[in-house]
């Protein structure tokens, strides 16, 4: 992860979650009340995210390519994770389709995302169009595949929330949340279009990844995805909230919850990376914070019990690897303490060869493989 992937969390600290005590959660609370959880207590979907290399930062991909290392991965996510589904995302087409193709074949529910950030909506409808097209050929030998249209367009896509970089609409977004009504208006006017170009090339099920500040229009999707992380700020009508969405009537999905790896991870959610200093002489961990495994772990164990008691149908950790922000010895340079992911990456020049040895199991990793596997909490 990079600095302007970082800036992108950062957001979901600044105005994301602080909307919960704005006026979209306020009509959430008032249809809480009357709506009954699903019977079903059996949630279809156990994943977790999977980076193929995605554009965060222009002109760049967050992941390097090696198919090798992808089969490894793929293997461990459906042997050792015990996941029965995976989303796997970026930019690179190819990439999504091979990596897509190999998760199927090895027996997961594949969803597959598209990701194509710093676009206008016409580059980003023309990405999604040739992406459907490949996901419906794969759709063709593994029928349960799903497309996930993308993720918080509002933020990284033009012409929803003003701007000309993403950085400029994290402003607006801190600075004017009073106008997001205005600008779901014009996110829900895209996503008819996104909508109709997926159906257009791909004629299974779609959905659509929300930020906590969209309101989408549902009815343009099969299945309600929901980027969905706790912190502080929103810990009391965590839950609350979420069940607001069974109102619609179809699967809710948590499409990303996750938590960084130091004591207090857990109370900053979505922006725990902020302990990440970007210095032009390289990144540091910033003073004062502790490692800690646990907290990443009992984080995770935390929110399943809560998917689990709300009758989601399904939930994504993020994220698998991260493996632009390497552990390290000491704590200064252990930038893994900033990562949401559930092994700890090994730096580029440790000279690991074997593919088997670019990361290392953490404790969230067994954590969410006993959750995974048992279909309950186990004791911490």
């Amino acid at each position: 992860m990079n600095k302007t992937a970082i800036t992108r969390r950062n957001l979901l600290k600044q105005v994301g979650y602080a909307l919960i005590l704005l006026p979209a959660p306020a009509y959430l609370k008032k249809v809480c009340a009357g709506i009954p959880a699903p019977r079903n207590n059996h949630m279809q979907y156990k994943g977790v995210n999977y980076d193929t290399g995605t554009n965060f930062s222009p002109g760049n991909l967050s992941a390097d390519w090696d198919e090798q290392a992808m089969q490894f991965d793929i293997r461990v996510i459906r042997r050792e994770l015990h996941c029965n589904a995976v989303n796997v995302f970026g930019t690179d087409i190819p990439r999504l389709t091979k990596t897509a193709a190999f998760a199927a074949a090895e027996g997961l529910q594949v969803w597959i995302q598209p990701r194509l950030f710093h676009s206008s909506q016409d580059e980003m409808l023309t990405h999604l169009s040739m992406a459907a097209r490949e996901a419906e050929q794969l759709r063709q030998q593994y029928p349960g595949l799903i497309l996930n249209t993308g993720c918080e367009s509002s933020l990284f896509v033009s012409g929803i929330i003003p701007g000309d970089n993403m950085e400029a609409r994290v402003l607006q977004l801190t600075d004017n949340w009073q106008s997001i009504p205005a600008w779901n208006e014009k996110l829900n006017a895209f996503l008819v279009k996104v909508s109709a170009t997926a159906r257009a090339g791909f004629k299974g099920t779609i959905t659509y990844a929300a930020g906590p500040w969209e309101s989408v229009s549902w009815q343009l999707f099969d299945i309600i995805g929901l980027d969905y992380y706790r912190e502080a700020t929103n810990e009391k009508n965590y839950a609350e909230a979420l069940r607001a969405f069974h109102q619609y009537g179809k699967p809710v999905v948590i499409t990303e919850f996750g938590c960084c790896t130091y004591e207090g991870a857990d109370k900053k959610g979505a922006a725990g990376h902020e302990i990440i200093d970007w210095k032009n002489s390289g990144p540091e961990i910033k003073t004062g914070y502790i490692r800690s495994e646990k907290t990443q772990a009992d984080y995770l164990r935390d929110l399943f019990s809560i998917y689990q008691r709300e009758k989601v149908h399904g939930a994504f950790v993020y994220v698998f690897n991260n493996a632009e922000l390497p552990h390290a010895a000491a704590t200064r340079y252990d930038l893994d303490m900033g990562s949401y992911s559930l092994v700890k990456a090994l730096p580029a020049d440790s000279g690991n060869q074997d593919v088997s040895r670019r990361w290392e199991r953490k404790a969230s990793f067994h954590a969410v493989a006993a959750m995974f596997r048992d279909g309950h909490i186990p004791e911490r």
